[in-house]
């Protein structure tokens, strides 16, 4: 996901959006890329090079029976920069008691690991699935994810 990610950065395209078609409790092993054809030939002008077995395929057409589908970033709801906060702000009294529920909070979503460009740091980042409409419209971060706009899965 980082070599999508930084060709995504590099293009500046947030009309590009990515699917898991085999979307279960991983992420499958298939990921495709949307979006127009130009859109999607910049991308791949912006690939620096594929992982060891990776492969791409040729772009295809849509086929008109697709569900389609949100995939969008899920964080956890406890997080340390909120303990820091809440505890300067006042709102957090006892910080052990944050951590403990920081530390209970279980993410079922399926993930992928990837590195902070800016700050280094390795993270997992949970990937959440929803049903949408095919009207369903709006941009892409810089993964290929959206919680306006959806993608086929095909």
């Amino acid at each position: 996901m980082s070599t999508v990610h930084f060709a995504l950065v590099n293009c500046q395209c947030d009309q590009l959006g990515v699917s898991f078609p085999n979307y279960d409790t991983t992420l499958g092993s298939k990921l495709r890329v949307h979006g127009t054809e130009d859109q999607v030939r910049v991308f791949t002008l912006n690939l620096s090079s594929l992982p060891a077995g990776v492969s791409m395929t040729t772009m295809q057409e849509v086929p008109e029976e697709v569900t389609w589908t949100h995939f969008y970033r899920v964080r956890p709801s406890k997080q340390l920069s909120k303990l820091k906060a809440g505890v300067k702000s006042g709102h957090i009294t006892d910080p052990k008691v944050y951590r403990i529920k920081m530390c209970e909070e279980v993410l079922s979503e399926p993930f992928f690991i990837t590195k902070s460009s800016s700050t280094k740091q390795v993270y997992k980042r949970f990937v959440g699935k929803k049903e949408a409409s095919p009207q369903a419209s709006g941009s892409f971060d810089s993964f290929g994810m959206s919680m306006n706009a959806a993608v086929p899965v095909f």
